[in-house]
């Protein structure tokens, strides 16, 4: 895994996986999506940087990424 914005500084050494299988998986309609975009990037992203030891991401970067992907400028 790598740094791909400027959230964090690059990271000088290999992240492993602590796991083989991450499991990330939810239910939700169109309209929770819409309304709760943010908190459930935060939920379904959450395994994925635990298995990688990776900081807890800050709500303010997912915000921030979640806007850009609905402004279509990723």
């Amino acid at each position: 895994m790598t740094v791909i914005d400027g959230w964090r500084s690059s990271m000088n050494y290999a992240r492993v996986s602590q796991s083989n299988e991450v499991r990330i998986e939810f239910k939700a309609t169109p309209t929770e999506v819409i309304n709760n975009t943010e908190e459930l990037m935060r939920s379904t992203l959450a395994p994925l940087y635990e298995v990688f030891e990776l900081y807890t991401p800050s709500m303010e970067m997912i915000i921030s990424e979640a806007a850009k992907l609905k402004s279509g400028r990723v």
